[in-house]
């Protein structure tokens, strides 16, 4: 699981060209180190990575539904 999350992370940085500088996955949560590109908020990064990361791994870990019903991570 902690694997698929960081491919789709690393995933979605590619996607949207924030540099990952750090990057270290936790079963519970994530640190990350990233540099944004110019005009970029932090806040629009965030949504951008934890929205694509979410859509990832509920596609690859279907019984993630189970857990989370309403699809919220």
């Amino acid at each position: 699981m902690m694997i698929y999350c960081k491919i789709a992370i690393e995933e979605a940085c590619k996607r949207n060209e924030i540099e990952v500088l750090a990057l270290k996955v936790m079963p519970e949560h994530i640190h990350m180190v990233v540099s944004l590109p110019r005009g970029m908020t932090d806040i629009k990064a965030l949504q951008l990575l934890k929205g694509f990361a979410s859509f990832v791994l509920f596609r690859f870990c279907p019984d993630l539904r189970k857990r989370y019903p309403k699809g919220h991570l």
